[in-house]
């Protein structure tokens, strides 16, 4: 099949947004931000290719489809970083959902834990809520519904930056996902794959692919920050690396809680190319402990006491969530249909967390494996 030029490729994933077209949901001044992160990102990742020796440069187009994964095309000239607008959409109206939950001071945990097998009803998610937890929309549809739930909650000017910045972040380590498969050679591999016999089975490589993507994006993440939180202070601004850090947890853990949350236990995943949300969200963590290794002792405590809260609070607002929606704030269910949990993190409660602690634990084990099995077909790993 011949490759499509840059620009017939964004047309196939929708279109390209611009301010005349973009929906109500993003604001003029939240549309003006995003052009504003992928311009930046644009310019660390060619940063980024050029120290790694990479040749054939990565371009982010924000197009217009209300999908909620990004994606990587391969143009003729270039690798395309397909960026659907439904992204910073459902991840600005969901910051602004749970932005809500901030300062409460009591919780209701879900009980679920990820060894319970959580059955999945598109019908269990109340009306307002289903453009953030379920894809089943036409276009039209999903955009009005997601701007009557944008409407519908009040927010306050700090609450509106606090929303801008988590926007920012989620969209930086979902981007610098897409691009981790590109600057570590994934598609090469893949080719590669095709016509030479590795010590992998498909579901392994895929696997394997993605959560060195994950890994990569998790490191970037770190790198990118740094490299803007350096800039406030060239510009004598407010150095605000902590604050960064809590967001930045916050903001992934959100994006995990979200992600494929209709297969809710671990052993739905037993196929496929991606691991359980909650083991990626362990291994982000992980990831950027890795990136931190160089870092004192200081700054890496620093970065686990903070990060943790930053997690704390996201999961704390989607069990928040959970009991509001249980309770009809966002809607009424059909009569019948039992209650189940939103979002993909489930925690559990004791004794099921010590339990599934253990098996998240060993699958993160797993997965690291594996993703250092990939490293050894990968050559910017053994340059």
């Amino acid at each position: 099949m011949s490759l499509l030029s840059f620009e017939d490729t964004v047309v196939t994933e929708g279109g390209a947004v611009n301010a005349d077209n973009c929906p109500t949901v993003i604001p003029p001044t939240q549309y003006n931000e995003l052009v504003d992160t992928i311009h930046r990102l644009g310019h660390h990742f060619d940063e980024v290719m050029i120290r790694a020796g990479q040749q054939f440069p990565a371009m982010i187009a924000l197009t217009h489809s209300q999908a909620f994964s990004c994606m990587v095309r391969k143009a003729t000239d270039r690798n395309v970083i397909i960026v659907p607008l439904g992204v910073p959409a459902r991840i600005r109206v969901l910051s602004k959902l749970l932005i809500q939950y901030w300062d409460r001071e009591n919780h209701i945990a879900t009980i679920q834990s990820p060894l319970d097998e959580v059955s999945w009803d598109a019908e269990a998610i109340p009306p307002m809520l289903k453009p953030i937890f379920s894809e089943e929309f036409e276009k039209e549809d999903f955009w009005r519904e997601l701007g009557a739930l944008d409407t519908s909650i009040e927010t306050t000017d700090s609450q509106d930056a606090e929303v801008s910045e988590l926007v920012h972040l989620a969209l930086v380590y979902m981007i610098s996902h897409e691009f981790t498969h590109v600057l570590h050679g994934h598609f090469d591999l893949l080719n590669d794959a095709k016509t030479k016999k590795i010590d992998l089975t498909e579901r392994e490589l895929n696997r394997g692919l993605e959560t060195d993507a994950d890994d990569g994006a998790a490191s970037l993440s770190m790198y990118i920050l740094d490299k803007d939180i350096r800039l406030t202070r060239l510009l004598d601004q407010p150095d605000k690396m902590k604050l960064g850090w809590l967001r930045l947890a916050y903001a992934v853990t959100m994006i995990y809680a979200i992600s494929d949350s209709q297969r809710k236990f671990f052993a739905a995943y037993e196929e496929g190319s991606y691991n359980h949300p909650m083991v990626r969200c362990e291994l982000f963590f992980s990831g950027v402990k890795r990136a931190m290794s160089t870092s004192t002792n200081e700054v890496k405590q620093s970065w686990l006491d903070v990060s943790t809260e930053g997690w704390k609070r996201c999961v704390l607002a989607f069990y928040d969530l959970n009991i509001d929606a249980m309770k009809g704030k966002y809607g009424l269910c059909p009569e019948g249909v039992p209650n189940s949990p939103l979002h993909a993190l489930l925690y559990g409660a004791s004794p099921a967390l010590s339990a599934g602690e253990r098996v998240m634990l060993d699958k993160c084990k797993e997965a690291t494996e594996l993703m250092y099995k990939i490293r050894k077909h990968l050559p910017l790993f053994n340059k």
